[in-house]
């Protein structure tokens, strides 16, 4: 419902500009005295009534009176001159029963129209004020949910790379309607132009594929099926396939979806057709007779049911959010033009920086802490020794697919020498030394930015990249002093660390 309503009475002339703007400052004048100065006249409205429970006001430049259903946004004050009249009461009742009840009210009578000025000015600006508070406060809102979701998705990330390296990534079949075989029942897609669809019986949520079974043919096949998994609720195509006839198999033939779907449920529909009109594709098999008309397979083109029954169909669920184990053979998914494999940069968890440890102990120790992850900031400080390297290990393993880790590095006190920071992958403590001190080169899973010198006035990015990006592999990072003997305020932090991992 809108907020305005004009009464029924004589036409309205069109204004150059708007007399009245509900998006900017408003002011309400209620019983003003005659003799008082008149209030500004922009955005000014002048309550005259109630009707039927809401208030009536005239606004100048308008020949219809405007009903309001709600307060303007940014009502600034009501003025008058007798703040106990019944019509005022009534205002400030209203006002309080649809939350506006903290407007100031001001008296406006000859010899208070300055001060009552004064007071509207300094409202407006406690609005300005309050406005200014509140976007701080959703865009600091906003920052704590984008590195919640990093978060979320790096420990993610790190959950189905462990599931998948040990092969327990959990996928089953959630739903099975397995052919007729007495007597075999099929359906050809040349019958129906536009293509079959099927409803799919099982909640959205965790499905990663979908088999529909095939009956065997002696003709010659040739072109493409093509099958698209939408969802009904808002239309939204979900995963689309294009395969070879020559490619498909009798009996089930198992359409994998780039990654098991996740977040709200939906209810999903497969949609099977034939690339071109003159395709020739193998026999869809049938279930047995569907009694319910949300699940008999029906035509595209009309929407109605071809024949009473449903597709044999199997369903797969597995984690929702993650991808296929690799032992799982089936047809994927044809990516959009729009949609290419690409990577993305996946800022490390604070949780996991906060847990970060002194590596080598043993090698290098100082009469301090010399690693710490400061909690709120997001960095590591690893101290530079006086002689050889400070390593520091984070808790967690590098993703599957991460193809680079990446970190600002800079000294935290001008005082410091210069200091060589390094990013390093490495299997475990021991091999992420030999890399650091030069006596091992990194395996194709590993990784080692190299030393790079930095000044305590400067802030430098390292990377450090690797060949293969599934393999096991531990964050270490490192530093040592460039000129080795005196590690006065060596405070050397990495922050903004982040690892490159495949969409």
């Amino acid at each position: 419902m809108s907020n305005l309503a004009l009464l029924p009475s004589q036409p309205q002339a069109t204004p150059a500009e708007p007399a009245f703007d509900p998006a900017a400052p408003v002011l309400i004048a209620v019983d003003i005295n005659d003799d008082a100065r008149r209030p500004p006249k922009h955005n000014l409205l002048v309550l005259e009534d109630f009707q039927a429970g809401l208030p009536v006001f005239s606004v100048a430049g308008e020949k219809r009176p405007i009903i309001l259903h709600a307060p303007p946004m940014l009502l600034s004050a009501v003025l008058t001159s007798l703040p106990t009249s019944p019509l005022v009461r009534k205002l400030l009742a209203w006002l309080e029963t649809v939350g506006a009840w903290r407007v100031p009210l001001l008296d406006w009578r000859r010899g208070t129209e300055v001060a009552a000025l004064r007071q509207i000015t300094e409202e407006l600006g406690r609005q300005a004020r309050l406005g200014m508070q509140r976007q701080r406060q959703v865009a600091a809102e906003v920052t704590r949910m984008r590195a919640i979701n990093a978060e979320l998705q790096h420990h993610f990330l790190v959950a189905e790379s462990s599931l998948l390296r040990s092969g327990a990534m959990p996928l089953d079949i959630a739903f099975s309607n397995e052919p007729m075989t007495e007597p075999v029942h099929v359906m050809s897609l040349s019958d129906v132009e536009a293509g079959a669809a099927q409803i799919l019986p099982v909640q959205s949520n965790g499905v990663s594929a979908v088999g529909i079974h095939l009956a065997q043919t002696s003709e010659t096949v040739s072109g493409s099926l093509v099958a698209q998994l939408t969802s009904l609720e808002d239309g939204r195509l979900i995963e689309r396939w294009s395969i070879r006839a020559t490619d498909l198999v009798p009996g089930w033939n198992v359409l994998a979806l780039s990654r098991a779907i996740s977040g709200q449920s939906r209810t999903l529909e497969l949609r099977l057709s034939r690339l071109a009109p003159d395709d020739r594709l193998p026999p869809i098999s049938l279930g047995s007779g569907q009694p319910i008309l949300s699940f008999q397979i029906r035509d595209v083109a009309s929407g109605t049911p071809m024949l009473r029954n449903s597709m044999a169909l199997q369903v797969w669920r597995g984690l929702p959010g993650a991808v296929l184990p690799g032992w799982f053979k089936a047809h994927q998914p044809r990516r959009n033009k729009g949609r290419q494999a690409g990577y993305v940069d996946i800022p490390l968890p604070p949780a996991d920086l906060t847990q970060v440890e002194h590596a080598n102990p043993e090698q290098v120790s100082f009469d301090f802490p010399g690693v710490v992850g400061p909690l709120g900031e997001r960095a590591i400080l690893c101290h530079a020794p006086v002689h050889g390297v400070t390593l520091a290990r984070l808790p967690t393993l590098v993703p599957q697919g991460a193809i680079r880790f990446a970190a600002s590095a800079f000294i935290d006190n001008q005082q410091s020498r210069d200091v060589d920071f390094a990013l390093i992958l490495a299997a475990d403590t021991a091999q992420a030394l030999a890399l650091a001190e030069g006596t091992a080169t990194p395996e194709p899973h590993e990784a080692f930015s190299g030393w790079t010198q930095v000044h305590n006035r400067q802030v430098r990015r390292l990377s450090a990249f690797r060949e293969d990006s599934s393999g096991d592999a531990l964050f270490f990072v490192a530093t040592r002093m460039t000129r080795q003997g005196e590690n006065s305020f060596a405070r050397s932090r990495f922050k903004d660390l982040s690892v490159m991992v495949q969409a």
